[in-house]
């Protein structure tokens, strides 16, 4: 087979029920020139046999097998294998539209984006809906510059994009071994070293949530991996630190933080506060305080970054609370260092606004 110009990585766990479908959906493919590399992650149920079988039917299709290690290692491992200038994901029990190669590799090619971004169909497998389906489709439409909005307003996950192997090879970004929530921390990095997206309104990739399914299950039983979250910011914290990004994406990081910070205490029992508080203080130990005035922080956000720094969950979740903030007011006009001051000086311009 000549060398493929796509390939897409399939990590392969409990899903014997699903697997055919999403083998199907990649096979029939309008843009023929992929290839699809199966990684099994131990799974017990009969997916391996599934995709060995259909291996042997389609060259394009490899199977590679390794211990249960998570759906990031499986990604992993299927990186060290991928032969493509570009790289797309599938989770085995979602599938594609049979267009989806080509409208993505043709938007990134003709746009000279770096990364591209589709629509996605959810499908509710004997769930309840529950999601925001909002979130899942595309924020723009065309061509952006990555800035900002592209951050906060981009879904998170790794399977309705198309990547430049070339700058994942060059960034050595991988998936974060062991940790949940995993895309955000491939696609915030990725994000960071490109420079142009690309968004396709058309919904070309299905996500199934099913009860048995890493975001069905999880959904009931998160307060075990909510400190994730923060595992997750400070591994993008290393990535920025080595590449030197800590200035350019410094209001990012800050709503990086805050986001996750937020995630891992609404999820979690009381009993990771204090650890997810002590954290959060220490990402943002270094952020120079100007930037708190230079960026459009709201009022409670500008709360929630004093009650990180005084590691008070308390406060942190009354952050809009009128009484409270001039409480802040008060304790800060005590504080002596510069970045306090910088901090009353942007809350009170926040309070004056109002």
């Amino acid at each position: 087979m000549n060398s493929p110009i796509i390939s897409i990585i399939v990590p392969i766990y409990k899903t014997e029920h699903y697997i055919a479908r999403c083998l199907d959906s990649l096979i029939s493919q309008t843009f023929s020139n992929i290839e699809i590399i199966c990684v099994n992650d131990g799974s017990p149920d009969n997916a391996l046999a599934i995709c060995e079988d259909y291996a042997k039917r389609e060259k394009r299709i490899s199977v590679f097998s390794q211990t249960n290690q998570g759906p990031s290692a499986a990604r992993n491992t299927g990186l060290l294998h991928a032969q493509g200038e570009y790289i797309q994901f599938c989770d085995s029990d979602d599938y594609y539209d049979i267009t989806m190669c080509e409208k993505m590799y043709n938007a990134i090619i003709t746009s000279k984006a770096d990364i591209c971004v589709s629509g996605i169909n959810i499908f509710y497998d004997n769930m309840p809906a529950f999601a925001n389906e909002h979130y899942y489709q595309a924020p723009f439409h065309g061509i952006r510059l990555i800035d900002y909005e592209v951050f906060t307003q981009t879904n998170v996950f790794v399977w309705n994009k198309i990547y430049k192997k070339s700058l994942i090879d060059k960034y050595s970004i991988t998936f974060p071994y062991g940790l949940h929530y995993e895309d955000a921390c491939f696609l915030f990095k990725y994000l960071m070293i490109s420079k142009k997206i690309y968004f396709i309104s058309d919904l070309l990739y299905t996500y199934i949530i099913r009860p048995d399914s890493i975001m069905g299950s999880t959904r009931f039983t998160k307060p075990a991996y909510a400190i994730d979250h923060i595992y997750i910011i400070q591994d993008v914290a290393y990535f920025m630190a080595e590449n030197g990004l800590e200035k350019k994406f410094e209001h990012t990081f800050i709503w990086m933080t805050l986001l996750y910070v937020h995630l891992s205490c609404w999820y979690g029992p009381d009993v990771i506060y204090e650890k997810t508080f002590e954290a959060g203080a220490a990402l943002l130990n270094n952020i120079d305080f100007n930037a708190i005035l230079c960026g459009n922080y709201s009022m409670d956000d500008v709360i929630r970054l004093y009650a990180l720094k005084k590691k008070d969950s308390k406060m942190y979740f009354s952050a809009n609370n009128v009484s409270l903030q001039e409480r802040v007011l008060s304790d800060i006009r005590n504080k002596e260092s510069l970045g306090w001051r910088f901090i009353l000086k942007c809350i009170k311009t926040r309070l004056l606004r109002k």
